[in-house]
């Protein structure tokens, strides 16, 4: 009897631990999966088709396999059907087992906007999904509203949109600065400078709300605007500088944007959308050059110059032709 009782107690102990053994295996294996999309997306289908197996109640493994199914419909011909009725299954399972996860939800939206009628693409079925995401959170109902409105709406009625957004969340980057990016489209920088510097105070009070603790979220451990508040702001920066090269005006502001964006990507983790330090070293060699600043103009050219980008490196030989002393 002591002995049974013993055999128990063991394998209550253990059970724990193998439970927790088994979801860090899980979250190994989607942290794998997530970065082979980009380089490998068969071996991503590989793997995420065996992890459905072994996990078929991970709303993860459901999402990721409905955005490699997608890849997988969008490069194939004869079974691009075949592939998007796996993304739209997958997309769906995710969103069925974690109903309130707005990225989930978000990557359905997608699907329905993006496939043809006949792969079960459904503008309908896409607004639907922003009034679900809008009852989890306004901001992130709003934000998908947008991407409806990108494949749907003209681009007119998207700026009106965004306008009608900034006065209602003041607090949200995200708007000031797609509002920004589609004033400076339209020639209009004095407006577009505005939403940027808009969109910079908004991201900062979200960092600085995030460091003392109290970062917004909404339900369902789904992260607001805080979690891409650093993001915002070192894209508002790099656009406050690339304005003032556009409209040759609020030049020192641009000056400190830049200065203050390449020394914070030179220190820290590059957000994935934000554009290459290089980029910056070129705004500021251009702002630079405005200012009859030679010496630092051609300082900030080399460091810039260290890029392969072919479209950075024609506009750094506009700009040493353009400051050549004949």
């Amino acid at each position: 009897m002591k002995i049974l009782t013993t055999g128990l107690a063991i394998a209550v102990m253990l059970m724990p631990f193998t439970a927790a053994q088994a979801d860090s295996e899980v979250d190994t294996t989607l942290t794998r999966i997530t970065a082979l999309i980009e380089t490998d997306i068969d071996k991503a289908e590989t793997l995420v088709e065996t992890l459905l197996e072994d996990a078929p109640a991970n709303p993860e493994a459901h999402f990721l396999c409905g955005r490699i199914m997608g890849r997988q419909a969008s490069d194939a011909i004869f079974s691009a059907l075949k592939y998007a009725g796996k993304s739209l299954d997958c997309f769906k399972a995710a969103v069925r087992l974690a109903p309130t996860n707005v990225r989930y939800r978000q990557g359905l939206l997608r699907f329905y906007l993006g496939a043809p009628a006949i792969a079960g693409g459904s503008e309908a079925l896409a607004r639907e999904q922003v009034e679900t995401i809008r009852q989890i959170s306004p901001v992130e109902g709003a934000k998908a509203e947008l991407v409806l409105l990108a494949s749907t709406a003209e681009p007119e009625q998207i700026s009106a949109r965004l306008a009608e957004l900034r006065e209602q969340f003041p607090e949200v980057s995200d708007f000031h600065f797609r509002h920004g990016l589609q004033l400076q489209e339209q020639n209009q920088y004095d407006a577009a400078y505005d939403a940027f510097v808009e969109a910079l105070s908004a991201a900062e009070k979200t960092l600085v709300a995030n460091r003392s603790g109290a970062p917004e979220e909404i339900s369902d451990g789904n992260v607001a605007d805080a979690e891409y508040a650093r993001s915002d702001y070192l894209n508002a920066l790099y656009q406050i500088g690339r304005n003032a090269v556009f409209s040759q005006a609020h030049i020192e502001h641009g000056v400190s944007a830049l200065r203050e964006y390449v020394a914070d990507i030179d220190n820290t983790e590059v957000p994935t959308d934000a554009p290459p330090q290089t980029w910056g070293y070129l705004r500021l060699a251009q702002l630079y050059s405005l200012q009859g600043e030679t010496e630092k103009m051609t300082t900030n050219l080399a460091l810039a110059e260290k890029s392969d980008d072919e479209a950075l490196h024609d506009a750094a030989r506009k700009l040493r032709n353009a400051n050549r002393s004949d």
